[in-house]
Formats: C-alpha cells, structure tokens, sequence
C-alpha cells in the first residue's frame, strides 16, 4: 500500500512531492470523534513506524512501541491513536517529524505518547490547544517540536526530562511554559 504525499497532502510542503511507502500492515484506517462535535466521526489513514529497544548501543529485535509517521487528512481537531484504536499489540509512543498535518487546532494526547519529536508540531500555526489524558506520561519534546504554532501556553508534567533546542520559537502567542512539576532545571 503506498501513501502519496503529492496526492493526499499532509498539510507541509516538506513532502508534496512524495511517496512514502511502509509494508501494508503498518498503513492502518482510523476513525475517531471529533471532539468538538460528538456527532461527527473522521476518518482518517495513518502510518506507524516500528521502534526497536537499544541496548550496550545496538538495536534489537524487541519492538518498544511504534511512531505515528503520517496523518492522510487536513484534520482541524486530532485525537491521536493508540494501540487498540489501530489494533496493534505495542502503545504508539510517539509523535514524528511533521507527521501532523499543519491544519490541525487542537490535539489530544492519549498516555501511551511520551515523545515529540524534532519538528513533530512545526508548520502547525493553528494549532491553539492541547490536551493531555496524563500530562505526566511526556518525557521528551524535540528540536522545533512546536515551532511557530498559535499556543498560548503549555503545561509540563512530571516526566518531561527533556526539552531539545527551540522547540517554542516563533510561537508569537505563547505566553508561558510552565515547567513546575517536571525535573528539569535551568542550569545556567
């Protein structure tokens, strides 16, 4: 099964001319609420990503969880999957570079993700909102993970142990980032 990123845009420029191509048992239709609006479901395709555990700095063979790799629509509110929404057996555990499309406006994390990767956000400018089942499962938010979105604040939990290197530039309404319950510290 091939996903065309010419053909169905995920909203970036980064890949209009495109074609992604992951063996078919990892292309998986998704259908959620829209959680503005009970009444309406979406359906959307996605593509996952295998992660492998590393261990003494080799890869393994033991799967630790899969990455959202790709969002087929110009969705404007996202509930992103889980494993039993895709009927895989390891959580999704992560969002990856510009895997969302830069339509969306708000987004729901369910506790299984605990990464934000590199530019996992950026392009998103309309993205205003965020909402967490557990804020305290985010351990991880990459380089530019939330460059340029339209977010007024954002809220850390206690696991966050990371945060990569411009991750909040150009957010123009981003009033605070408040790191209270996380362990992270400011060295300087």
């Amino acid at each position: 099964k091939e996903v065309r990123g010419g053909g169905v845009s995920s909203g970036t420029s980064a890949f209009s001319s495109s074609v992604f191509v992951h063996p078919k048992e990892l292309i998986k239709d998704y259908e959620y609420v829209d959680p503005t609006d009970a009444s309406k479901k979406i359906k959307v395709t996605v593509a996952i990503q295998e992660l492998y555990i590393v261990a003494d700095k080799k890869m393994t063979t033991a799967k630790k969880g899969y990455s959202l790799v790709y969002w087929s629509e110009r969705s404007k509110n996202i509930v992103l999957p889980t494993s039993n929404d895709l009927g895989i057996g390891q959580p999704v555990i992560e969002v990856a570079m510009y895997a969302i499309p830069s339509s969306v406006e708000t987004l729901y994390v369910p506790s299984s993700y605990t990464r934000f990767e590199h530019d996992a956000f950026n392009a998103c400018t309309k993205l205003n909102e965020i909402t967490f089942e557990n804020p305290d499962t985010l351990e991880y938010i990459g380089n530019y993970a939330f460059f340029g979105t339209a977010l007024s604040s954002f809220t850390a939990g206690e696991g966050l142990k990371a945060i990569g290197d411009y991750a909040f530039r150009n957010c123009k309404l981003l009033k605070w980032v408040d790191l209270k319950q996380s362990p992270i510290t400011n060295l300087y």
